[in-house]
C-alpha cells in the first residue's frame, strides 16, 4: 500500500488532486449537450400559436416569442427548444436577421397531440 500512495508524499496537494482528476478522464471536457424536454417545446409551440394570430403571414419575430415565453423558459432553454424543434421540422425560420419563425403542419399537429 505504502508504494502504490507513495506518489502523493512527493507532490504538493494541488497536484495531487489535479494527477488524480486527470487519470480517470478519458478526454477533454465536451460542453453539456442540449436536451430540450417535451414541456419547454410545448411552451414555445404554444407561444408560436398565439402569437402567429396576431402577426399574421409576417410571422412571429424572435424578440416577441422570448417576451412571452420569459416567465416559463430562460434564453438558453428557448434557444435550445427551438433549434431542436427547427431540426424537427415543427418550426421553421423565415428570415435569419431579423429572426422570425412560423410553426410548422408538423409542429401543429405535435401540439395537438399533446392536447389530446
Amino acid at each position: 500500500m505504502y508504494v502504490a500512495l507513495s506518489f502523493l508524499l512527493e507532490r504538493p496537494l494541488g497536484e495531487q488532486w489535479t494527477l488524480a482528476l486527470a487519470q480517470r478522464q478519458n478526454g477533454a471536457m465536451r460542453p453539456r449537450g442540449s436536451r430540450p424536454d417535451a414541456l419547454q417545446s410545448v411552451t414555445v409551440l404554444e407561444a408560436l400559436e398565439s402569437l402567429a394570430g396576431q402577426h399574421g403571414a409576417a410571422s412571429v419575430p424572435f424578440k416577441d416569442l422570448e417576451a412571452a415565453t420569459r416567465s416559463r423558459l430562460n434564453y438558453r432553454a428557448l434557444t435550445d427548444a427551438l433549434n431542436a424543434l427547427v431540426s424537427d421540422g415543427a418550426v421553421r425560420r423565415v428570415t435569419e436577421k431579423p429572426a422570425r419563425l412560423a410553426i410548422t403542419d408538423a409542429g401543429c399537429k405535435r401540439l395537438n397531440e399533446y392536447r389530446s
